[in-house]
Protein backbone atom coordinates (compact mmCIF):
# COMPACT_ATOMS: atom_id res chain seq x y z
CA UNK A 1 0.00 0.00 0.00
CA UNK A 2 3.05 2.24 0.45
CA UNK A 3 3.34 2.73 -3.32
CA UNK A 4 -0.33 3.79 -3.53
CA UNK A 5 0.22 6.73 -1.14
CA UNK A 6 3.10 8.73 -2.67
CA UNK A 7 2.18 12.14 -1.18
CA UNK A 8 1.85 12.70 2.58
CA UNK A 9 1.29 15.87 4.62
CA UNK A 10 2.55 15.89 8.22
CA UNK A 11 0.00 16.34 11.03
CA UNK A 12 1.56 17.55 14.33
CA UNK A 13 1.12 15.28 17.38
CA UNK A 14 2.38 15.14 20.99
CA UNK A 15 2.36 11.33 21.22
CA UNK A 16 5.10 8.88 20.24
CA UNK A 17 3.30 8.47 16.91
CA UNK A 18 3.62 10.51 13.73
CA UNK A 19 0.50 11.23 11.66
CA UNK A 20 0.17 12.11 7.99
CA UNK A 21 -2.66 12.90 5.62
CA UNK A 22 -1.89 10.75 2.61
CA UNK A 23 -3.16 11.05 -0.96
CA UNK A 24 -3.73 7.77 -2.73
CA UNK A 25 -4.49 6.67 -6.26
CA UNK A 26 -5.47 3.04 -6.68
CA UNK A 27 -7.20 1.56 -9.73
CA UNK A 28 -8.19 5.03 -10.87
CA UNK A 29 -9.76 5.93 -7.49
CA UNK A 30 -8.36 8.95 -5.66
CA UNK A 31 -8.83 10.00 -2.05
CA UNK A 32 -7.17 10.44 1.32
CA UNK A 33 -6.03 8.14 4.11
CA UNK A 34 -4.65 8.74 7.59
CA UNK A 35 -1.13 7.34 7.89
CA UNK A 36 0.47 6.45 11.26
CA UNK A 37 4.01 5.49 12.20
CA UNK A 38 6.31 5.85 15.23
CA UNK A 39 8.59 8.85 15.70
CA UNK A 40 12.34 8.54 15.19
CA UNK A 41 13.11 8.88 18.92
CA UNK A 42 10.50 6.27 19.99
CA UNK A 43 11.56 3.47 22.34
CA UNK A 44 11.71 -0.13 21.16
CA UNK A 45 8.70 -0.83 23.39
CA UNK A 46 6.70 1.88 21.56
CA UNK A 47 7.53 0.32 18.19
CA UNK A 48 6.52 -3.12 19.47
CA UNK A 49 3.23 -1.70 20.83
CA UNK A 50 2.45 0.04 17.54
CA UNK A 51 3.08 -3.07 15.43
CA UNK A 52 1.18 -5.39 17.79
CA UNK A 53 -1.82 -3.05 17.97
CA UNK A 54 -1.92 -2.68 14.17
CA UNK A 55 -1.61 -6.43 13.62
CA UNK A 56 -4.47 -7.22 16.01
CA UNK A 57 -6.64 -4.55 14.41
CA UNK A 58 -6.29 -6.23 11.01
CA UNK A 59 -8.79 -8.85 12.17
CA UNK A 60 -11.37 -6.23 13.18
CA UNK A 61 -14.33 -6.15 10.76
CA UNK A 62 -15.48 -2.77 9.43
CA UNK A 63 -18.21 -0.90 11.30
CA UNK A 64 -19.85 2.40 10.37
CA UNK A 65 -19.05 3.97 13.76
CA UNK A 66 -15.38 2.92 13.96
CA UNK A 67 -12.47 4.34 11.93
CA UNK A 68 -11.33 1.47 9.73
CA UNK A 69 -7.79 0.13 9.40
CA UNK A 70 -7.10 -0.17 5.67
CA UNK A 71 -3.73 -1.88 5.72
CA UNK A 72 -0.18 -2.13 7.10
CA UNK A 73 3.11 -1.68 5.27
CA UNK A 74 5.96 -3.47 7.06
CA UNK A 75 8.21 -4.51 4.15
CA UNK A 76 10.63 -1.69 4.96
CA UNK A 77 11.21 0.90 7.68
CA UNK A 78 9.45 2.92 8.85
CA UNK A 79 6.39 0.73 9.31
CA UNK A 80 3.14 2.46 8.34
CA UNK A 81 -0.49 1.75 9.15
CA UNK A 82 -3.20 3.20 6.90
CA UNK A 83 -6.60 4.23 8.21
CA UNK A 84 -9.87 5.63 6.94
CA UNK A 85 -9.57 9.43 6.69
CA UNK A 86 -12.46 11.33 8.27
CA UNK A 87 -12.72 14.83 6.80
CA UNK A 88 -14.53 16.62 9.63
CA UNK A 89 -13.47 17.57 13.16
CA UNK A 90 -13.45 15.76 16.47
CA UNK A 91 -16.85 15.76 18.11
CA UNK A 92 -15.56 18.13 20.81
CA UNK A 93 -14.37 20.67 18.23
CA UNK A 94 -17.73 20.36 16.50
CA UNK A 95 -19.58 21.08 19.76
CA UNK A 96 -17.40 24.11 20.51
CA UNK A 97 -17.71 25.48 16.98
CA UNK A 98 -21.40 24.85 16.33
CA UNK A 99 -22.85 25.30 19.80
CA UNK A 100 -20.66 27.32 22.14
CA UNK A 101 -19.44 29.71 19.44
CA UNK A 102 -23.08 30.47 18.55
CA UNK A 103 -23.90 31.38 22.14
CA UNK A 104 -25.09 28.02 23.48
CA UNK A 105 -23.45 26.63 26.59
CA UNK A 106 -24.28 24.27 29.42
CA UNK A 107 -26.15 27.10 31.15
CA UNK A 108 -28.16 28.16 28.08
CA UNK A 109 -31.90 27.63 28.10
CA UNK A 110 -33.60 25.68 25.34
CA UNK A 111 -36.49 23.26 24.90
CA UNK A 112 -36.59 19.78 23.37
CA UNK A 113 -37.82 21.43 20.13
CA UNK A 114 -35.10 24.11 19.98
CA UNK A 115 -33.07 24.31 16.77
CA UNK A 116 -29.55 25.43 15.97
CA UNK A 117 -28.53 28.01 13.35
CA UNK A 118 -28.80 25.33 10.63
CA UNK A 119 -32.34 24.34 11.58
CA UNK A 120 -31.40 21.03 13.22
CA UNK A 121 -33.25 19.92 16.33
CA UNK A 122 -30.55 20.22 19.01
CA UNK A 123 -31.82 17.46 21.30
CA UNK A 124 -32.26 14.97 18.46
CA UNK A 125 -28.75 15.65 17.18
CA UNK A 126 -27.24 15.04 20.63
CA UNK A 127 -29.21 11.78 20.98
CA UNK A 128 -28.01 10.65 17.55
CA UNK A 129 -24.38 11.30 18.50
CA UNK A 130 -24.83 9.36 21.75
CA UNK A 131 -26.49 6.48 19.87
CA UNK A 132 -23.68 6.35 17.26
CA UNK A 133 -20.99 6.07 19.93
CA UNK A 134 -22.95 3.47 21.92
CA UNK A 135 -23.36 1.44 18.71
CA UNK A 136 -19.62 1.64 18.04
CA UNK A 137 -18.84 0.57 21.61
CA UNK A 138 -21.25 -2.39 21.40
CA UNK A 139 -19.41 -3.55 18.31
CA UNK A 140 -15.96 -3.13 19.85
CA UNK A 141 -16.91 -5.04 23.01
CA UNK A 142 -18.25 -7.88 20.87
CA UNK A 143 -14.88 -8.04 19.07
CA UNK A 144 -12.81 -7.94 22.29
CA UNK A 145 -11.65 -4.36 21.80
CA UNK A 146 -11.71 -1.48 24.28
CA UNK A 147 -11.61 2.30 24.25
CA UNK A 148 -9.54 3.51 27.24
CA UNK A 149 -10.63 6.99 28.48
CA UNK A 150 -13.36 7.47 25.86
CA UNK A 151 -14.17 11.18 25.43
CA UNK A 152 -15.51 13.71 22.92
CA UNK A 153 -11.94 14.16 21.66
CA UNK A 154 -11.75 10.47 20.76
CA UNK A 155 -14.72 10.66 18.37
CA UNK A 156 -14.46 11.95 14.80
CA UNK A 157 -17.41 13.36 12.87
CA UNK A 158 -17.80 12.65 9.16
CA UNK A 159 -19.24 15.10 6.63
CA UNK A 160 -22.54 13.22 6.84
CA UNK A 161 -22.69 13.74 10.62
CA UNK A 162 -21.77 10.18 11.57
CA UNK A 163 -19.63 9.55 14.65
CA UNK A 164 -16.55 7.35 14.28
CA UNK A 165 -14.43 6.06 17.16
CA UNK A 166 -10.65 6.03 16.93
CA UNK A 167 -7.71 5.25 19.25
CA UNK A 168 -9.18 1.85 20.05
CA UNK A 169 -7.18 -0.96 21.65
CA UNK A 170 -7.33 -4.77 21.71
CA UNK A 171 -8.56 -6.07 25.06
CA UNK A 172 -5.24 -7.77 25.81
CA UNK A 173 -3.40 -4.43 25.47
CA UNK A 174 -5.92 -2.20 27.26
CA UNK A 175 -4.51 -2.56 30.77
CA UNK A 176 -1.06 -1.50 29.50
CA UNK A 177 -2.68 1.46 27.78
CA UNK A 178 -4.35 2.52 31.05
CA UNK A 179 -1.02 2.30 32.89
CA UNK A 180 0.57 4.44 30.18
CA UNK A 181 -2.17 7.08 30.51
CA UNK A 182 -1.84 7.16 34.30
CA UNK A 183 1.91 7.82 33.98
CA UNK A 184 1.38 10.98 31.93
CA UNK A 185 1.86 14.42 33.50
CA UNK A 186 -1.80 15.17 32.79
CA UNK A 187 -3.63 11.81 33.00
CA UNK A 188 -7.27 11.94 31.80
CA UNK A 189 -8.63 11.09 35.27
CA UNK A 190 -11.94 12.86 34.65
CA UNK A 191 -12.85 10.11 32.15
CA UNK A 192 -11.42 7.15 34.05
CA UNK A 193 -13.28 4.72 36.30
CA UNK A 194 -12.22 4.36 39.96
CA UNK A 195 -10.92 0.80 39.41
CA UNK A 196 -8.50 2.24 36.83
CA UNK A 197 -7.36 5.21 38.92
CA UNK A 198 -6.90 3.45 42.26
CA UNK A 199 -6.35 -0.22 41.35
CA UNK A 200 -4.97 -0.08 37.81
CA UNK A 201 -7.64 -2.59 36.75
CA UNK A 202 -9.60 -2.73 33.51
CA UNK A 203 -13.05 -4.29 33.89
CA UNK A 204 -15.55 -5.38 31.22
CA UNK A 205 -17.70 -2.34 32.13
CA UNK A 206 -14.86 0.14 32.65
CA UNK A 207 -15.59 1.84 29.32
CA UNK A 208 -19.21 2.34 30.45
CA UNK A 209 -17.98 4.79 33.11
CA UNK A 210 -16.07 6.76 30.46
CA UNK A 211 -19.14 6.71 28.21
CA UNK A 212 -21.15 8.35 31.01
CA UNK A 213 -18.57 11.18 31.15
CA UNK A 214 -18.68 11.39 27.34
CA UNK A 215 -22.46 11.91 27.52
CA UNK A 216 -21.97 14.59 30.18
CA UNK A 217 -19.60 16.42 27.80
CA UNK A 218 -22.06 16.00 24.96
CA UNK A 219 -25.10 17.39 26.79
CA UNK A 220 -22.92 20.18 28.22
CA UNK A 221 -22.01 21.29 24.67
CA UNK A 222 -18.33 20.42 25.01
CA UNK A 223 -17.64 21.60 28.57
CA UNK A 224 -14.67 19.98 30.36
CA UNK A 225 -15.56 17.64 33.24
CA UNK A 226 -14.10 18.71 36.62
CA UNK A 227 -12.85 21.87 34.91
CA UNK A 228 -9.97 23.72 36.59
CA UNK A 229 -9.46 20.92 39.13
CA UNK A 230 -6.04 19.42 39.82
CA UNK A 231 -5.26 15.72 39.52
CA UNK A 232 -5.43 15.42 43.32
CA UNK A 233 -8.83 17.18 43.44
CA UNK A 234 -10.30 14.94 40.73
CA UNK A 235 -9.07 11.83 42.55
CA UNK A 236 -10.75 13.11 45.71
CA UNK A 237 -14.05 13.73 43.89
CA UNK A 238 -14.06 10.22 42.39
CA UNK A 239 -13.00 8.55 45.66
CA UNK A 240 -15.82 10.28 47.55
CA UNK A 241 -18.41 9.42 44.84
CA UNK A 242 -19.10 13.07 44.06
CA UNK A 243 -20.48 12.79 40.55
CA UNK A 244 -20.53 15.46 37.88
CA UNK A 245 -23.63 17.69 38.22
CA UNK A 246 -26.62 17.36 35.91
CA UNK A 247 -26.20 19.72 32.91
CA UNK A 248 -28.98 22.35 33.07
CA UNK A 249 -30.73 21.27 29.87
CA UNK A 250 -30.00 17.54 30.06
CA UNK A 251 -33.09 15.28 29.83
CA UNK A 252 -33.74 13.37 33.05
CA UNK A 253 -33.59 10.00 31.28
CA UNK A 254 -30.12 10.80 29.96
CA UNK A 255 -28.82 11.92 33.35
CA UNK A 256 -30.19 8.75 34.95
CA UNK A 257 -28.22 6.80 32.36
CA UNK A 258 -25.09 8.76 33.32
CA UNK A 259 -25.63 8.04 37.02
CA UNK A 260 -26.06 4.31 36.40
CA UNK A 261 -22.83 4.25 34.38
CA UNK A 262 -20.98 5.88 37.31
CA UNK A 263 -21.75 3.08 39.74
CA UNK A 264 -18.55 2.39 41.72
CA UNK A 265 -19.34 -1.32 41.44
CA UNK A 266 -18.43 -2.12 37.84
CA UNK A 267 -20.66 -5.21 37.89
CA UNK A 268 -23.73 -3.01 38.45
CA UNK A 269 -23.13 -0.67 35.53
CA UNK A 270 -25.35 -1.22 32.47
CA UNK A 271 -23.87 -3.05 29.49
CA UNK A 272 -23.51 -1.19 26.21
CA UNK A 273 -26.22 -3.23 24.51
CA UNK A 274 -28.71 -2.09 27.17
CA UNK A 275 -27.52 1.51 26.85
CA UNK A 276 -27.99 1.35 23.08
CA UNK A 277 -31.52 -0.06 23.43
CA UNK A 278 -32.51 2.71 25.84
CA UNK A 279 -31.06 5.44 23.62
CA UNK A 280 -32.69 4.05 20.47
CA UNK A 281 -36.08 3.98 22.21
CA UNK A 282 -35.69 7.52 23.56
CA UNK A 283 -34.54 8.81 20.16
CA UNK A 284 -37.43 7.14 18.35
CA UNK A 285 -39.94 8.77 20.71
CA UNK A 286 -38.25 12.14 20.32
CA UNK A 287 -38.23 11.93 16.52
CA UNK A 288 -41.95 11.05 16.57
CA UNK A 289 -42.63 14.07 18.78
CA UNK A 290 -40.58 16.29 16.50
CA UNK A 291 -42.46 15.07 13.40
CA UNK A 292 -45.82 15.78 15.06
CA UNK A 293 -44.64 19.22 16.18
CA UNK A 294 -43.53 20.08 12.65
CA UNK A 295 -46.97 19.13 11.33
CA UNK A 296 -48.63 21.36 13.94
CA UNK A 297 -46.29 24.25 13.05
CA UNK A 298 -47.01 23.86 9.32
CA UNK A 299 -50.79 23.84 9.91
CA UNK A 300 -50.56 26.95 12.07
CA UNK A 301 -48.42 28.68 9.45
CA UNK A 302 -50.93 27.86 6.67
CA UNK A 303 -53.85 29.05 8.80
CA UNK A 304 -51.99 32.25 9.62
CA UNK A 305 -51.29 32.92 5.93
CA UNK A 306 -54.95 32.33 5.01
CA UNK A 307 -56.11 34.63 7.81
CA UNK A 308 -53.89 37.46 6.61
CA UNK A 309 -54.93 36.88 3.01
CA UNK A 310 -58.64 37.33 3.69
CA UNK A 311 -58.63 39.73 6.62
CA UNK A 312 -55.82 42.17 5.88
CA UNK A 313 -57.21 45.72 6.17
CA UNK A 314 -56.50 48.18 3.39
CA UNK A 315 -54.65 51.34 4.24
CA UNK A 316 -56.91 54.41 4.50
CA UNK A 317 -57.18 56.30 1.21
CA UNK A 318 -55.52 59.70 0.97
CA UNK A 319 -57.90 60.77 -1.85
CA UNK A 320 -60.11 63.77 -1.13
Amino acid sequence: MRDDVPVMTFIPSKSFLKYFKGSYNRSGKCGYVLVKTVKEHAYVKDIYTFVKQSKLMESLPKHENVVALLGISEEEMPIYSYHEYVECLTLRNYMLRNYQSSGLSASSSFTRNSRDSRGNNITIELYEFAEDVASGMCFLISQNFKHPALSLRKVLLSNSGQCKLYDIWPEEMSSDRIRHLLQRKDPPLAWMAPECIFLGQYHLNTDVWSYGVFMWELFSFGETPFKNMSTFEIEKEVRNSRNLPMPPNCPGAIFNLMLSSWNKDAEKRPHFDNILKQLSCLLQNLQHENYNQREVDEIQERNSQQYHKYFTLESPSTDR
